[in-house]
């Protein structure tokens, strides 16, 4: 496969900058958004209806927060399967998972999208190098339009700006970029090199689809994985995809980002600043006594405009036409019902009713009708949680298949379980492919062990913890857990699903074998 040549480069560089005119668009709205979120947004009063919304989705979110489980797709690869599934955490732990799964949450809500980068850092845990989870900024990441799939793009961008001391520094062979190759339409902070990284699939001498990288600046190449020869006819990363993932909230046809919450809610929020501040204004007005006093009504308006005078001098009689109180007309209730319609339509757009945060309205005061409640109205946010899972789901598999291209040196994994921790050897080894045995004597060629993930919330939300306890309690009073009536309690849990099902029925189990 030949090199990349200067004139690639600037190939890159045009259709990156097509890239950024085409999606301009979508960098308007998350603008937008963003000043939203800040409570920036026009001039005069501002409520925090949208933000609060916001806020009890990712407390949802957070309160479910993943946990992968390893399973192996054949036998002979169930204890590698196992050895994952204590390895995975531990590289999630690592890059501090849980923070980037807020920051995504919170991107996801607010702009509809939030993309994961999953990255080989050959600097990370030296000498080994490891993997490497980060959120990357939408506005800093370009592909190309009109596509349903991040994978299907010809090419993919992600533009990092550097200024002048600090590019001179990481990278002293290379020359400062100056001229039309420096200057990016659109994307050009002043005074910062953009540095990008490049993405691109193309075909090996093979035939076989394949993923290279390259990161330049300006004309000039800082490193491209086609002109390392070790790389150049087997690509960046083996498993031949681009290493970001793309979780959106409600999806768009023809793009591999969608819109959220804040795209939905903001008009309304819209609607309910301008209320508050008409009302306000309207206060304002009834608050302060103001006048009309005649040109020649000889009132001397300098003590009749200071309270702590007692008398107020007047040239001449006075009548009722020489001075007169201006009266502001009482508001009208449709515009307190217009505010609380508004507010309204945010709560039941978001799904965030009053019972959600625990509020009592409506007579409902039993802990266990709360919570059924609660539970019924959550509908919204478990069906946006497991979205998010299939995206997490995809971080894992691309964390699995790094560790099989980059994991050839045992290394110690620290387990940690409960108080306690356990230290295991791991290696790629036995991930690699496998020589099949011979099956009638024909030969079943190689087998590449594969592995399938499983998502569990590593967090009960504390509504479903309430709502079984309940459950334990009704099992108990109605006798579940009575030898004698073991049976006829079996026979019922099996027609029911809650979680830790299967070890209730175990439990019960037992007690038969006791009588």
């Amino acid at each position: 496969m030949r090199k990349l040549q200067k004139q690639d480069i600037l190939n890159a560089t045009e259709s990156l900058q097509q890239y950024a005119m085409d999606l301009s668009p979508l960098h308007a709205r998350i603008r937008e958004n963003e000043a939203f979120w800040r409570m920036e947004q026009g001039k005069g009063t501002k409520s925090a209806w949208l933000i609060n919304a916001l806020l009890n989705k990712h407390a949802d979110a957070m309160d479910n927060y993943p946990q992968a489980i390893v399973l192996p797709r054949h036998p002979e690869d169930k204890q590698q399967a196992e050895s994952l599934r204590d390895v995975l955490p531990v590289i999630l732990r690592h890059n501090r998972y849980e923070g980037v799964y807020s920051d995504m949450w919170w991107s996801k809500l607010k702009y509809g999208t939030a993309i994961q980068g999953v990255f080989w850092n050959r600097d990370k845990n030296r000498p080994f190098g490891d993997v490497h989870i980060k959120n990357i900024d939408i506005l800093r990441f370009y592909w190309e339009p009109g596509i349903d799939d991040i994978q299907d793009s010809a090419n993919v961008f992600y533009v990092s700006y550097i200024n002048e001391d600090n590019f001179t520094k990481k990278y002293p062979n290379i020359k400062i970029p100056t001229g039309q190759s420096y200057l990016l339409r659109g994307i050009t902070r002043k005074n910062l090199i953009p540095v990008i990284d490049w993405y691109y699939k193309t075909t090996n001498n093979n035939g076989k689809r394949i993923l290279h990288y390259c990161k330049y600046a300006g004309d000039s190449i800082i490193y491209a994985s086609q002109n390392d020869e070790t790389l150049c006819d087997k690509g960046f990363y083996s498993h031949g995809m681009y290493p970001f993932v793309c979780d959106t909230l409600f999806t768009v046809k023809g793009s591999p980002v969608g819109f959220g919450y804040m795209d939905i809610m903001k008009d309304a929020q819209t609607a309910i600043d301008a209320i508050n501040q008409a009302l306000l204004d309207h206060a304002r007005l009834s608050s302060k006594k103001r006048f009309f006093i005649r040109i020649d009504g000889g009132v001397n308006e300098e003590e009749f405009a200071d309270f702590n005078r007692p008398f107020v001098h007047v040239a001449g009689s006075l009548n009722d036409d020489a001075i007169r109180e201006i009266n502001v007309n009482p508001l009208d209730s449709l515009c307190l019902n217009l505010l609380h319609s508004k507010v309204d339509e945010i709560k039941e757009t978001a799904g965030n009713r009053d019972f959600n945060q625990g509020s009592t309205a409506g007579g409902i005061t039993a802990a266990s009708a709360i919570a059924a409640l609660q539970e019924a109205g959550n509908k919204l946010s478990r069906d946006m949680i497991k979205s998010a899972y299939r995206a997490f789901t995809d971080v894992c598999m691309l964390c699995v298949e790094l560790i099989r291209q980059f994991y050839t040196s045992p290394r110690q994994i620290n387990i940690i379980e409960g108080k306690n921790n356990r230290f295991i050897s791991f290696t790629n080894e036995d991930m690699q492919a496998k020589k099949q045995s011979l099956i009638a004597g024909e030969d079943m060629g190689w087998r590449i062990p594969e592995y399938d993930i499983v998502i569990h919330p590593q967090k009960a939300s504390p509504f479903s913890t309430l709502a079984q306890n309940e459950l334990a309690k009704e099992f108990y009073k109605l006798g579940f857990f009575d030898p004698t009536n073991a049976q006829q309690a079996l026979a019922c849990i099996s027609m029911m699903n809650f979680d830790g099902k299967d070890e209730l029925m175990a439990n019960i189990q037992s007690n038969i074998m006791q009588i």
